[in-house]
């Protein structure tokens, strides 16, 4: 169920770079897709959602490919803003694989 106090966003991309300079030539291809999630809960509070899918091949480094995803809890009142937040990160590179979940607190104040 979608209200006014919500927005999605969605978006692919591809893009492709060809570098020669001094050292050896590289290529490299990138595509993503991506969601996003922005929901009001009340005056002060929102909620706030992100995906994005990438396939990376590149010359170089090899290639990545993985998920990463996040949610936040966001509290405005007039300067300040208090986010509490985690981000995932499923990533494979070339013989690597990486999983790593983080929690974070945020506090800014804005002049």
């Amino acid at each position: 169920f979608l209200s006014p106090e919500t927005s999605l966003s969605a978006g692919i991309s591809q893009s492709w770079i060809e570098s020669t300079g001094d050292g050896d030539p590289t290529d490299r291809s990138l595509f993503k897709a991506r969601g996003r999630i922005n929901t009001r809960l009340s005056k002060y509070l929102r909620l706030l959602g992100d995906a994005e899918w990438r396939n990376e091949n590149s010359s170089d480094i090899g290639r990545t490919e993985g998920l990463t995803a996040g949610a936040a809890l966001e509290y405005k009142y007039r300067a300040f803003t208090f986010e509490a937040g985690w981000d995932y990160y499923d990533l494979s590179r070339t013989n690597t694989d990486t999983i790593t979940s983080a929690f974070y607190l945020r506090l800014i104040r804005r002049f």
